[in-house]
């Protein structure tokens, strides 16, 4: 069915208003910047060390793809955002967690 209009219950128009509010505001739920997202990592886990930092490079080209070439509605960047804040978190577990002496 071409040129039907699909109608958003008020309460989904509102959340898109003041998510696109947020993106324009540059408020810290919306933003897709590498300090951004390992400083909230850092806050919500207490934990600073990520290990080797070989993973900021594509951090960096994940984020800036969101950034340039996703085109996310502010919505979808704040999920991003909340997915690569979530993944920086699982990092920062990983390597406070101590490994098992092996023996071999």
């Amino acid at each position: 069915m071409e040129g039907q209009k699909t109608v958003l219950p008020l309460s989904l128009k509102a959340v898109s208003v003041l998510a696109r509010l947020m993106n324009a505001l540059d408020l810290p739920a919306t933003r897709l910047d590498e300090d951004s997202v390992c400083t909230t990592a850092m806050k919500e886990t207490g934990l600073s060390d990520f290990g080797d930092p070989y993973f900021r490079e594509g951090l960096r080209v994940l984020l800036g793809s969101c950034q340039q070439d996703a085109d996310l509605h502010p919505i979808g960047r704040m999920v991003a955002r909340d997915m690569i804040v979530n993944f920086l978190i699982h990092r920062l577990k990983l390597v406070e967690t101590p490994y098992p002496a092996v023996d071999m």
